[in-house]
């Protein structure tokens, strides 16, 4: 049996690999026998990660000064026609198409003619081919374009099995007018991924869970570390002329400043009886809050 994997997988979205990873393990542990094959952003890191033959959800990158420019000027359509014909080739040896979990159903910084007409394609050339489509716990909405709404309902409307990972999600499909009565609600499906071991003390046994207490996790002088994983948000659309790049240093600093202090400055006012109304903020150029990007794995994540 053959299964495609398909996704925006291995473009440093710790969410997106993690359902990835959960319905790998999945598979291998209900059908070892099964050959799988993933069709995501960056086929050579999810190879080199999951150890899984994988390609270019993208289709073929068109060569020639020409084409490029022909490509540019119809809005990137040519190189996504060309991109139906390899999925209408790939799927002549594909017994099931699987995309596993991720919020696959919504317009968020994309254009109709990227992810919305990528993901059409690749339904629309299962559905020629009598492969069995199955969206597994997905988040879905919104989705603000006309022509992105169409082509991501047209394509939920493709498939043999539909499941979402919450209500809102469920509920959105059916506002926009997807037959949802056989449809199914499950949690997120990285759930099911297996706790990370922890790692031993110097006794080798594993750390004893223990309450914070002075500076460190476990009572220690070493200071306590804590990640925020925030995004770099430009509204909706990722080219919106409105995103005021002046207020990212902003908001960064006043969520970090909130972690590391707030909880204990506001208790402490509350207890006081001095809690000021409204809203504090912080700025960089002010309260010096030192920050390093992760580069979107979470290896690469220290603590200064």
């Amino acid at each position: 049996m053959k299964i495609s994997l398909f996704g925006q997988f291995g473009s440093g979205n710790t969410g997106n690999d993690g359902s990835l990873e959960s319905m790998i393990l999945f598979l291998r542990k209900m059908r070892p026998d099964a050959e799988l094959l993933c069709i995501c952003s960056d086929p050579k890191d999810v190879q080199a990660r999951y150890g899984i033959p994988a390609m270019s959800v993208g289709g073929p990158a068109l060569s020639g000064t020409a084409a490029r420019l022909l490509n540019k000027t119809f809005c990137n359509l040519p190189r996504r026609l060309a991109l139906l014909c390899t999925a209408l080739v790939q799927f002549s040896g594909i017994d099931l198409l699987i995309i596993p979990g991720t919020g696959i159903l919504d317009d968020f910084q994309e254009r109709a003619f990227g992810w919305p007409l990528v993901l059409f394609c690749w339904c629309l050339a299962a559905r020629v081919r009598n492969t069995p489509i199955a969206f597994v716990s997905i988040g879905a909405g919104p989705i603000n374009g006309r022509l992105s709404r169409w082509l991501l309902v047209s394509a939920a409307r493709m498939a043999t099995y539909r499941s979402y990972r919450d209500d809102t999600s469920l509920h959105f499909m059916k506002s926009v007018g997807v037959d949802t009565i056989k449809d199914y609600r499950y949690p997120d499906i990285a759930f099911s991924l297996p706790s990370p071991p922890s790692s031993p003390n110097e006794s080798g046994q594993p750390p004893a869970r223990q309450p914070c207490a002075g500076r460190g996790a476990t009572g220690s002088d070493k200071p306590l570390t804590i990640g925020v994983g925030i995004m770099k948000y430009r509204g909706w659309q990722s080219d919106d002329p409105r995103a005021d790049p002046s207020v990212q240093d902003v908001i960064l600093t006043s969520m970090l400043k909130n972690v590391d202090v707030a909880v204990h400055t506001y208790l402490t006012e509350v207890a006081g009886g001095t809690f000021p109304a409204g809203v504090t903020t912080y700025d960089l150029s002010v309260d010096g809050v030192g920050y390093s990007t992760s580069g979107g794995f979470i290896d690469d994540i220290t603590g200064d």
